[in-house]
């Protein structure tokens, strides 16, 4: 698992709850990558606490400090570069899709494929969300307009939820330009170029307060990310 932690003090007890109740299911080992992205508060304070506290058995935990700021992208593609599982699977810091969902996904698979990424979706069919309508509109529209635009099919970029082969996750993390929000669109964009099968699946997603991205300023950000990378993945020149 790796997590991208930024400003993340007042809100790390749902992480350390999460891991705790992830960790007393989980039946086999794993790694937890904990990404401090330049925060400017006890964030990574309070990720060494945790470190220490001694209530993860089965895990290892290793917690990678960015001395500045370089956005929710870069700070996943530094804590992938050093992931050494079989499997990559990257969530949010505010725990708005629980990791046991991971176990939900794995009894509902027959076979776990290892030359497909699996997305989580908060508009799969299945997806049970808890947040206020408004937000769960302005998401619906943005992702309509990131279909139309760039091609992908998947009806839910944004979801931080997703598990990759490691091949896979390290190849697309490691091309990765866009250090921001909008990282989420070109890596589906060049898992789509490179023809690397996506499957969504449902989610149980709840809004956190207190995050750091505000919808509509930053969607229309985003938004014009999306364009700017649209524009450099689809139409860029063709080498000499």
């Amino acid at each position: 698992m790796v997590i991208p932690c930024f400003n993340e003090a007042d809100r790390l007890h749902f992480l350390r709850q999460a891991i705790v109740e992830f960790d007393q299911q989980w039946s086999g080992k794993y790694e937890l990558i904990l990404v401090n992205d330049g925060s400017s508060d006890a964030t990574l304070t309070g990720l060494e606490e945790f470190r220490l506290d001694q209530k993860v058995r089965n895990g290892k935990i290793e917690i990678l400090s960015l001395e500045a700021n370089q956005g929710k992208g870069f700070a996943l593609k530094a804590g992938v570069k050093i992931a050494r599982g079989d499997y990559i699977l990257t969530l949010d810091a505010d725990m708005s899709t629980h990791p046991l969902m991971l176990i939900e996904w794995l009894s509902s698979l027959l076979v776990l494929e290892k030359k497909v990424v699996y997305i989580g979706s908060r508009v799969h069919p299945q997806t049970r969300i808890n947040a206020r309508l408004h937000r769960v509109l302005l998401g619906n529209l943005f992702n309509a307009a990131i279909r139309m635009i760039t091609g992908i099919k998947e009806g839910d970029t944004q979801c931080g939820f997703k598990l990759y082969p490691a091949h896979i996750g390290k190849t697309v993390f490691g091309e990765l330009v866009e250090g921001g929000w909008a990282h989420d669109i070109e890596l589906l964009m060049r898992l789509k170029m490179q023809k690397i099968k996506t499957i969504s699946m449902p989610v149980k997603w709840e809004h956190r307060p207190g995050g750091s991205i505000r919808v509509v300023v930053d969607g229309i950000g985003m938004f014009f990310r999306m364009l700017q990378i649209a524009f450099r993945l689809r139409f860029k020149p063709p080498p000499m």
